[in-house]
Parts: C-alpha cells; structure tokens; sequence
C-alpha cells in the first residue's frame, strides 16, 4: 500500500451501476477498493477509477 497511486486523496469510481467519489484508504483483503464516503466506508469490487 506504500506505492499505492492517489491514497488518502479524493479519488472516483465508476461501476456499471453507479459512480463514487471518496477517500482512498485501502484495498482490503478481498482486493476491493475502499473509500470513504459522506456515507462511510464503501467497498468497490470492480470499476474504473478515475484521479
């Protein structure tokens, strides 16, 4: 997480489903991107994220 691109800044994802900004603070266990929102912590399996 070291050499991780953009964490702790406010970065974007988008799914096919709908588009999240937020804090990047980790990729956990599972490999999901997790942000944290307005709303908390959400967790991102897949998408395009965008700086």
């Amino acid at each position: 997480m070291k050499h991780a691109a953009k964490l702790g800044e406010v970065i974007t994802a988008r799914t096919a489903r709908e588009e999240t900004s937020g804090t990047f603070e980790t990729v956990d266990d599972t490999g999901q991107l997790v942000l944290r929102t307005a709303k908390g912590q959400v967790a991102i399996p897949a998408g395009d994220v965008f700086f």
